[in-house]
């Protein structure tokens, strides 16, 4: 959304919605790099930058490799489904 933004900054709401965004990457910057991290309101945009980097990460692991996930049961459900 940022480079959404940054590319429709000739209308006056997307200056702001740009700025807003900037200032939210500037205080997650702040509150992981500085001694702001012991502030919560700081901590806030850092966490949800750091979870949608996760989502993002996490999806491209999913699409691009090619890792095939096998389900291996635990020796307790293995007990249990002998009857033991």
């Amino acid at each position: 959304m940022l480079a959404a933004n940054f590319l429709l900054l000739d209308r006056s709401f997307y200056k702001i919605t740009f700025a807003l965004q900037v200032g939210f990457y500037t205080l997650a910057a702040m509150a992981r790099f500085t001694i702001l991290k012991h502030f919560r309101i700081a901590s806030l945009p850092a966490g949800l930058l750091f979870l949608n980097t996760m989502v993002v990460r996490g999806l491209l692991s999913y699409l691009f490799d090619k890792k095939e996930g096998v389900w291996e049961n635990s020796q307790a459900s293995s007990v249990i489904e002998s009857g033991k």
